[in-house]
């Protein structure tokens, strides 16, 4: 799942995956500027907090979600 924000004529993009390989819930953050960070989580319970701390973050420094998730093909990424 990929959520798009924005900020003026910025575009953030958090995508949310499922490493199948390692079982992990994967978190990758893309900034307008090329850069992405990455972070992993063992379960879903961990994950869905870093979501939710992320989001209030992002709202504080003047970040709107653009709308609901975009779903992704499994074995796809969202490039910038």
């Amino acid at each position: 799942m990929v959520w798009l924000f924005t900020r003026g004529n910025e575009e953030l993009k958090v995508e949310v995956r499922l490493d199948h390989n390692t079982f992990e819930f994967v978190v990758t953050q893309r900034f307008p500027n090329g850069l992405s960070e990455t972070e992993r989580f063992e379960t879903f319970e961990r994950c869905r907090a870093r979501l939710i701390a992320l989001e209030r973050r992002l709202e504080t420094d003047s970040w709107t979600n653009s709308g609901p998730p975009l779903s992704v093909a499994v074995g796809t990424e969202m490039d910038g």
